[in-house]
């Protein structure tokens, strides 16, 4: 397998300095360090450092293409209120953006989620509402709902049943593998493929499926993986 791509060599475009959303993906490309666990001859792990995205997460890819989606369709104008349900990471993705482009941000989150999330969360504006923690993302969602019937204005992203969560993936994350590895990528294990169901996985799982389908335009027809 030949070294893997930094950021800077995984794609032909230069990414521009002005703008945060460029910011988003082609993200390092490292080997497993060595000694953390045995492997049999021949295997080499890669991990994709998602944390080198501006929000901290794998979480920024779907935040950016489920707003752009909604400008592109029309959903989503300049001063909009943007409304969605989220744990944490995706949240405060969309909290950049919104914030980098102008919107309002309100977000339904359980009331456990961490106070370092909920703090930055508000430095970056959001309108935080609460739900109950016994009811989890369930009861976020459920919320989220309410609050979309309530106010029509605002437009609800839901990104948990939202196409354009998935596609982020099967556009950017599958294609930065293949090239970071020069199409050298046999196997796909992301750490929640075993557990997610089928035909249709949580919003958490969309990654590592379209990024399959990502690959399979190469001569080779391997599958890489979404996320290490």
């Amino acid at each position: 397998m030949t070294k893997p791509a930094t950021a800077d060599e995984a794609t032909d475009e230069e990414p521009s300095s002005h703008d945060l959303l460029d910011t988003i993906g082609n993200t390092p490309l490292v080997d497993f360090p060595d000694g953390i666990a045995e492997l049999p001859p021949g295997v080499r792990i890669l991990l994709k450092l998602e944390g080198f995205n501006p929000g901290g997460s794998v979480k920024d890819r779907a935040a950016r293409e489920i707003v752009l989606e909604a400008e592109r369709s029309g959903r989503l104008r300049p001063g909009a209120t943007i409304l969605d349900a989220s744990s944490g990471n995706t949240g405060i993705a969309y909290a950049l953006i919104a914030a980098q482009r102008g919107y309002r941000l309100v977000l339904c989150l359980p009331k456990n989620a961490s106070a370092e999330r909920q703090r930055l969360l508000q430095a970056y504006g959001a309108q935080i509402v609460h739900t109950s923690p016994l009811e989890g993302t369930d009861g976020a969602q459920a919320e989220a709902v309410r609050l979309s019937a309530a106010h029509p204005d605002w437009v609800y992203l839901n990104q948990y049943d939202n196409d354009a969560n998935w596609r982020a993936h099967e556009r950017t994350t599958g294609p930065e593998l293949w090239r970071q590895t020069g199409g050298s990528v046999t196997t796909s294990s992301p750490r929640w493929a075993r557990a997610a169901p089928s035909p249709a996985p949580p919003a958490s799982c969309a990654a590592w499926r379209p990024t399959c389908r990502s690959s399979r335009s190469s001569p080779t027809g391997r599958c890489t993986a979404s996320r290490g």
